[in-house]
């Protein structure tokens, strides 16, 4: 089965605009496939309270209600990890194999399937995840020069913004990864059109990964874009879509994924 965790630098996305991730796992495969949401950072993003009852009070300016900002890091990890320990412990009720479940994440939802899979909080979860998929995630949040893009989303994500380097620490998976880490086997995507920084996170996660002879796998997805990429999930036929299929089946079923060393050229 496919657990998916969308997108939308942490700030922005719904499940429901995401219901097309079955159309190829469930559609075509027979997979099962759960699509989940999560707790937004975005500082458009309030919690309902008595002042704000209603989304005609609350369109009003916010210095005339007392508006609560809805989440923060680690919100979103957290409700991740709730969401996907329900799934292990009822998806068999649903037709789904909780022994058989890989995590799959887009975007921001890549660097939130990544770091469930590593963050020592969640390292009770991680027997129960065969594979991870990650596609155009973030995984060093402290590396400035590849997060710079994403300053405004990490001012609405996290406490203190890009100076809060504890936090940032936190929430990068690289971060937890050592030789020995009892690891799934790890599947990097990133496209050929990519959002600035992106590229260079994914360098840095493979590098991470090599040195500490964990198994993983990368691919190049040339002519797609970071939107374009995703929108092909929703064809079984597509370039990052036959890949994820191939990954998974050969993953689940043919178990030839080792750690792969490259030698720095």
């Amino acid at each position: 089965m496919i657990f998916f965790v969308h997108g939308g630098a942490w700030t922005d996305g719904y499940a429901a605009w995401y219901s097309f991730v079955a159309q190829s796992f469930t559609g075509a495969k027979g997979w099962v496939t759960v699509v989940i949401d999560y707790r937004l950072t975005s500082d458009q993003v309030f919690l309902a309270d008595a002042y704000c009852p209603d989304r005609v009070t609350c369109a009003l300016p916010a210095s005339q209600i007392n508006r609560t900002k809805s989440a923060w890091y680690p919100d979103n990890i957290q409700d991740v990890g709730t969401a996907f320990s329900w799934v292990a412990q009822n998806i068999q009720n649903y037709g789904g194999d909780p022994g058989k479940i890989v995590v799959f994440g887009h975007s921001a939802g890549g660097h939130l399937a990544s770091l469930l899979t590593t963050h020592p909080d969640f390292s009770s979860l991680r027997p129960q995840i065969r594979g991870l998929i990650s596609m155009s995630g973030a995984y060093s949040m402290t590396n400035d020069a590849s997060m710079a893009f994403f300053y405004s989303d990490l001012v609405q994500t996290f406490k203190g913004g890009p100076l809060n380097n504890a936090a940032l620490l936190d929430a990068s998976p690289a971060h937890y990864i050592a030789p020995g880490f009892n690891l799934p086997p790890i599947y990097l995507l990133t496209a050929e059109s990519e959002l600035p920084g992106l590229p260079l996170q994914t360098n840095l996660m493979t590098t991470t990964l090599q040195t500490a002879g964990l198994p993983y796998k990368s691919d190049y997805l040339p002519g797609y874009d970071h939107q374009t990429e995703m929108e092909a999930i929703s064809d079984i036929q597509a370039l990052p879509t036959s890949l994820i299929v191939k990954y998974i089946e050969d993953l689940l079923f043919k178990k030839v994924y080792l750690p792969v060393i490259v030698q720095a050229e």
